[in-house]
């Protein structure tokens, strides 16, 4: 939820800025003059920043991904020249932390916890969540299941639609 104006955000001192993801979320972060100033204002404080999904390209227009490694959703991954890291879900370069996507955001929120809390405090939150990163042939078959619940959602549209295509019922 917001509760305040990227103008009265502008204001503060940030540890970290991570961008969410989104292609109109990202339309929109491109045209922000404010954003981008606390974006080069992070990185030359050499400060934490990043983002997920569609949002490196931000990072990338602004030339702060330069001489970096990252990823992208795989739909915004060409927009990005420099070095990038197709098949990893999550990557972190120096002070960069950027992530492939929505099936990517658990690691990615344990990557944002082991930079800025180390990797004893991101294995804990992994425990209490009950988290065990999926690889290999598993990890597949979680992607195709996320799919066909997303292609789900775009078909049905209403909370009632919703309701009855993925078999709830009410109490």
């Amino acid at each position: 939820m917001v509760d305040s104006s990227i103008t009265d955000s502008s204001k503060s001192t940030y540890d970290l800025i991570i961008l969410p993801g989104g292609t109109a979320g990202v339309e929109r972060f491109q045209k922000s003059r404010i954003l981008k100033k606390l974006l080069r204002e992070q990185m030359k404080a050499g400060r934490i920043y990043g983002g997920i999904c569609s949002s490196p390209i931000i990072l990338h227009n602004q030339g702060l991904l330069k001489d970096k490694l990252a990823t992208a959703h795989p739909a915004a991954i060409a927009k990005l020249t420099g070095k990038v890291a197709e098949n990893s879900g999550v990557v972190i370069d120096g002070k960069v932390i950027t992530g492939k996507g929505l099936c990517t955001v658990i690691d990615f929120s344990l990557a944002i916890i082991s930079k800025l809390f180390g990797n004893g405090r991101a294995r804990s939150v992994a425990e209490g969540i009950v988290f065990e990163s999926i690889r290999g042939p598993e990890s597949q078959n979680l992607l195709k299941y996320l799919q066909m619940l997303i292609r789900r959602l775009h078909k049905h549209r209403t909370r009632t639609q919703i309701r009855d295509a993925f078999g709830y019922q009410s109490t």
